[in-house]
């Protein structure tokens, strides 16, 4: 009766096939002898009448056991658990006394879920985490998350253990679990149908409960089927079809009533945790409902076809299912799994909730599957739905309104997950790339995200761990690379260096493509996000990196700023990919012009440049990228954070590289200063302006290491290295070579990622510009700022806890001055880390016009930069 319990105190040599006492019975010849007679002359299966509850020691898994340890039916309940707290042998013991007729069998671990599970007939899969109130299906995927990895393992040795099995599934969240279920077995090819059912007896049982009060029937003769998922925004009690024996229905009740009773049956989990006074959630009820759940399926595997109210199964004909391939129902349970579905018939009022549900329902199941297939979640097309904008009146008590005609698409790029399996990255710079999409027509908007696949995420996310060294993370150690393979990957940057393009995106024509600082960029689909091309840029223009921010002219041509070898020489070059409106503008790509670097050796860091009517600005700061270093790293396999090398005993260069020769035609010097953006640059006067966003020092790049933004609050010091100041450097193109500019300030505000009316300001004169605050100690730390560079007036948006990213200047096509038009920011909140949303300001006054918010499945992390993609892109 106890067959098991004390597994752990059995010596460990009777359970391993190697152990010294190798008996010639257990032997592999003879082991190959029963395996070909079982191939040629198989022995029909005799079926235990076997249950297996993994999870068994559980609260959950200790309710259901106890209930089927009394059943006949049942003459094996395997009890295993993997979490030692548990304690599925105590629960075994404690079982053991009751005198019933079923064995008992416990298993404590990984190494006995064999054993476990051999032979059974069916397998109940539940325990793991439970939420919380409030429920919801953005809380439900958090919940997903935490159970996943449970679920997958438990279901991978259901196939290989106990293929013939029916599986029960309870771990919550049932919808995401029961798809990730299925594409588990499918992927092991011993999916059936049939034989997998996702366990929604308590919602059933609840509804019937409902009924049964309404309209005091007998609940053993009464049916209540709830129909759509298993969660509180999927699942949709059918009152309508509800009956008893003597076929009393609530068809005559109110619909306001009947409202109430679904409203519960949704909220019943919300409910039951309230009520009890340590929040947990309805285990009784639950362990009560899923251990009848089991046993019908017995009853119908050995006894007779069972009728089950509600579960959760692959449907044999979807479109006699409200056209959903995956739905909960009725099914009636025979020898070989489901034989029969049923479908109710819903009112109107039950068909117009199972329509609302159908997206969260979809969304879910996409979400366990794709963690079964191993492809990147992205928000379901269905959870993309629009999304008004109500913003509050104004002060003349009249509605905001987004203009008719901003109609197009918003794309933003920067960091995404911080982690690979157990490893972490050290630098924002290193986490994987996130693509944004904001889709506004008519007033409403969608969002979307989808992860870049690059080659480091599929190299990482295959390991499960950091293999590829990025800007401030070291890779792990990889034994298969030799010293000699490291030396080789010099002559080949473009395989060899991370191609993570978490900065920016820019048009090629009609293409987009995501940069980042290496010579590999990527294109990607405008309207799914897709990863579509990867481009190496040494193959084309032999650019060993390049900057951030190439320039888009207004006939289409794109221009950027690298370092190439041009005659055994390194050099600051600048490339022209000239524009072609369909098709490949990298095949044309030619250098137009370059400088040699300032040191030899060490050649200038550079983020972005500038251009005017007639020059290529190139900013030669002191932080410089050490050669050698570059080197040393590659063979050592360290970040290249630490080539970067900061020289403060230096001043800042301005080089002007002639657009009609490419030849350098003028050097100035400014004082010692860091920068990463310019803001804008323009000839007026015989006077050339440079517009920049300027650090005293390179200190800021420390600060986007993770653990110094995580250790914020107690470093004194931290916000003086975020203190930059847009300046202008005013330079006069008379003045002889090596003049020194003295720096203005344009406004004593920090600003960073600038953005002007950039059609038809850039590298022309201008006035404004729009950035966000660089100040991380101010009052309002998520400013959106205007600045008038002629006043020096400035303007502010600010919102408690809210942290815009770029803001992205959008003209008003019938615009007669420079700032008319909208700001376009995307949004991120600091008390709901999975809130996300797309903000619009007047770009006059910096009044919100209006905004649209979107619950993302995980946190959503604040972009860098972005494009903006009118209709006629």
């Amino acid at each position: 009766m106890l067959r098991g319990v004390l597994r752990k105190s059995v010596p460990k040599w009777l359970f391993e096939p190697n152990a010294n006492h190798h008996n010639y019975v257990s032997s592999d010849i003879l082991a190959q002898i029963e395996k070909e007679c079982d191939r040629y002359c198989p022995v029909p299966r005799i079926p235990p009448h076997k249950v297996t509850v993994i999870g068994g020691g559980s609260d959950v898994g200790r309710i259901v056991s106890l209930f089927l340890k009394q059943q006949k039916i049942i003459k094996v309940l395997s009890l295993y658990d993997e979490e030692p707290e548990n304690n599925v042998l105590g629960v075994a013991t404690d079982l053991a006394h009751m005198d019933t007729s079923t064995t008992v069998e416990a298993y404590q671990g990984r190494v006995f879920m064999r054993q476990a599970l051999t032979d059974a007939d069916v397998v109940l899969i539940c325990g793991g985490h439970y939420l919380m109130p409030p429920c919801c299906c953005t809380l439900d995927r958090d919940l997903f998350f935490r159970n996943m990895q449970f679920v997958r393992t438990a279901t991978i040795a259901c196939a290989q253990f106990c293929p013939q099995a029916v599986i029960a599934l309870q771990t919550p969240p049932v919808d995401c679990n029961f798809a990730l279920c299925v594409d588990t077995l499918k992927v092991a090819c011993v999916y059936d149908k049939r034989k997998v059912l996702g366990v929604n007896a308590i919602n059933s049982m609840r509804a019937n409960q409902l009924f049964c009060s309404l309209t005091e029937s007998d609940p053993a003769t009464t049916t209540t089927p709830v129909v759509g998922g298993t969660g509180r925004c999927t699942r949709v009690p059918v009152f309508s079809a509800a009956k008893d024996s003597a076929n009393l229905s609530l068809c005559n009740f109110p619909q306001t009533q009947l409202d109430c009773s679904t409203r519960l049956v949704r909220e019943a989990d919300d409910i039951i945790c309230r009520v009890k006074s340590n929040h947990e959630p309805g285990h009784l009820s639950i362990g009560f409902s899923t251990a009848r759940f089991v046993l019908s399926i017995m009853k119908g595997l050995f006894e007779k076809p069972t009728f089950i109210d509600s579960a959760l199964v692959e449907q044999n004909e979807p479109e006699q299912c409200y056209n959903m391939r995956i739905c909960a129902t009725p099914v009636t349970v025979g020898k070989e799994g489901i034989i029969e579905y049923a479908i109710p018939k819903l009112n109107e009022t039950e068909t117009l909730l199972l329509e609302d549900s159908k997206c969260d329902l979809e969304d879910m199941l996409n979400l366990g599957s794709c963690y079964a297939m191993g492809d990147e979640y992205c928000l379901h097309p269905c959870k993309m739905s629009p999304c008004c904008y109500y913003p509050p009146p104004c002060k003349v008590c009249k509605p905001c309104e987004i203009p008719s005609w901003l109609n197009g698409t918003l794309l933003r790029n920067g960091p995404g997950s911080l982690k690979v399996g157990s490893m972490r990255f050290k630098h924002l710079f290193d986490s994987a790339a996130l693509l944004h999409r904001f889709r506004i027509q008519d007033g409403r908007a969608t969002y979307q995200c989808r992860f870049l696949r690059s080659n480091t995420f599929k190299r990482n996310r295959a390991a499960n761990r950091i293999v590829v060294t990025e800007f401030g993370t070291q890779a792990v150690p990889d034994p298969c690379h030799t010293i000699f393979d490291r030396v080789a990957a010099l002559f080949k940057p473009g395989d060899s260096m991370s191609d993570n393009a978490m900065i920016s995106l820019y048009p090629f024509g009609d293409q987009m493509y995501a940069f980042t600082e290496g010579p590999v960029i990527h294109r990607i689909d405008k309207e799914t996000l897709d990863t579509v091309e990867r481009k190496d840029l040494t193959d084309c223009v032999a650019l060993v990196n390049h900057t951030s921010h190439p320039h888009v002219m207004p006939n289409g041509d794109v221009y950027n700023v690298g370092m190439s070898i041009v005659k055994g020489s390194l050099r600051h070059v600048v490339v022209k990919f000239p524009y072609t409106e369909k098709g490949d503008m990298f095949k044309e790509a030619h250098i137009v012009g370059g400088v040699k670097s300032r040191w030899m050796m060490h050649p200038a860091y550079m983020h972005t440049f500038g251009i005017t009517k007639n020059y290529f600005v190139i900013v030669e700061q002191p932080m410089s990228v050490s050669l050698y270093s570059v080197v040393r790293n590659q063979l050592s396999n360290q970040p290249l954070a630490s080539s970067l090398k900061w020289y403060p005993e230096h001043k800042t260069h301005v080089v002007l590289i002639s657009r009609r020769t490419g030849k350098e035609v003028k050097r100035y010097y400014t004082d010692t200063l860091f920068f990463l953006h310019i803001i804008n640059c323009f000839e007026e006067d015989r006077n050339l302006i440079v517009d920049i966003c300027a650090y005293k020092d390179a200190k800021v790049l420390d600060a986007m290491y993770i653990h110094a933004i995580e250790s914020m609050q107690s470093n004194a010091d931290y916000a003086g290295w975020f203190r930059s100041r847009p300046k202008r450097l005013e330079i006069s193109l008379d003045s002889p070579l090596l003049t020194y500019v003295e720096p203005k300030l344009l406004a004593d505000l920090g600003c960073e990622t600038p953005r002007i009316h950039y059609a038809l300001h850039n590298g022309r004169p201008y006035r404004y510009f729009y950035a966000i605050s660089s100040d991380v100690d101010a009052e309002h730390p998520g400013l959106i700022i205007k600045v008038d560079t002629v006043t020096g007036e400035t303007k502010t948006w600010w919102e408690t806890d809210c942290y815009p990213s770029e803001p992205v200047f959008v003209p008003d096509p019938d615009a007669k001055e420079e700032d008319e038009g909208v700001i376009l920011c995307a949004l991120v909140f600091g008390k709901d880390e999975c809130l996300t949303g797309l903000l619009v300001l007047d770009a006059v006054t910096l009044t919100e016009l209006g905004r649209a918010t979107f619950q993302t499945p995980s946190a959503a992390p604040k972009c860098l930069h972005g494009w903006f993609l009118p209709n006629s892109f």
